[in-house]
């Protein structure tokens, strides 16, 4: 697999812990003998610190980075390293909007980690095995877990268990938003009206079942 280093650099400018306030250039100290598919990242000529990242005493449990965003964000490049979208681009596009967009509705560290991640594992680019091996958070896992289509599954059905892992519904909206944003750069008709009734679909099951969840919550004691 060719890597882009310098593009991948680029993607994962200074990093800072908005807990512990930590900032520094670290790049994957404890990935980097971790095997990823095809490649392994302690062979792709990735340079890390020789101690462990002083973030790493941030506590993801209590609300800190635990795993440098920065770090899920290179991976995530990594992993779609070379793969396209229906419209030719880079498909590392995709993901980043998706986290943007989690992050900006006030999204969890573990809910944006899995926006970045959240197509890696249903595009066979790594399994939930080797993220964990990786060190991706468990909960974070949980939610790719989630919005992984299985195979067989109707979209449909995939997305009713989907709605079992509420914490994964803001990310799939805002991989639907992004979705169906980018339409318009499909040139076959008929493929980019069957996603669009797709994705239309999707957005009235999710619509029907926070209406579900509103009724519930006025109706508790």
């Amino acid at each position: 697999m060719n890597i882009d280093w310098r593009a991948a650099e680029a993607e994962v400018a200074q990093w800072t812990c908005r807990y512990c306030g930590h900032a520094d250039g670290f790049r994957l100290t404890r990935w980097r003998a971790a095997p990823l598919g095809s490649f392994s990242l302690a062979g792709v000529g990735m340079k890390a610190p020789a101690t462990e990242h002083p973030a790493a005493r941030c506590q993801p449990d209590r609300g800190g980075c635990g795993r440098p965003m920065e770090d899920i964000r290179l991976l995530a490049y990594l992993l779609h390293a070379g793969q396209v979208d229906k419209q030719g681009r880079p498909y590392y596009e995709h993901p980043a909007v998706v986290e943007a967009t989690v992050k900006a509705c006030g999204g969890t560290v573990y809910q944006r980690a899995a926006a970045l991640l959240h197509d890696v594992v249903e595009d066979g680019r790594a399994t939930l095995g080797e993220l964990r091996e990786a060190g991706v958070p468990s909960l974070a896992l949980v939610l790719v877990d989630a919005l992984t289509r299985r195979p067989g599954e109707t979209y449909s059905e995939y997305i009713e268990r989907l709605l079992g892992t509420p914490e994964a519904v803001p990310v799939k909206e805002a991989d639907l938003d992004h979705n169906q944003g980018r339409l318009d750069g499909i040139a076959d008709p008929a493929v980019r009206g069957r996603l669009d009734h797709r994705y239309r679909r999707a957005r009235t099951q999710i619509a029907v079942w926070r209406a579900a969840q509103a009724s519930a919550a006025d109706d508790s004691p």
